[in-house]
């Protein structure tokens, strides 16, 4: 099962286990929703794209909210400080 894949290295690793007819699937990684992903394996007749079950007890996790975070006003942060609290003395 390979779920939303954007880095390239990984999609790579995950297209050389396909065989060269079926690589196209590795193209819609990107753009799978949350529970989408990719069935591969000895056991699968024919890689398919599938949607999984939600848990009964879902993961209190979300995606974060990029185009919301976008909008907002550049924060000011003194970035020296920061680097500085986080060196070793």
């Amino acid at each position: 099962m390979a779920l939303r894949l954007t880095n390239p290295n990984d999609q790579n690793y995950v297209k050389r286990l396909l065989p060269d007819t079926l690589g196209s699937l590795v193209d819609k990684m990107p753009s799978l929703r949350a529970g989408e992903c990719l069935l591969i394996g000895d056991a699968v007749t024919l890689p398919s794209i599938v949607q999984i079950d939600k848990c009964d007890l879902e993961p209190s996790s979300n995606d974060i909210q990029y185009f919301e975070l976008w909008k907002q006003q550049w924060k000011d942060l003194d970035i020296m400080a920061i680097k500085n609290s986080m060196s070793i003395i």
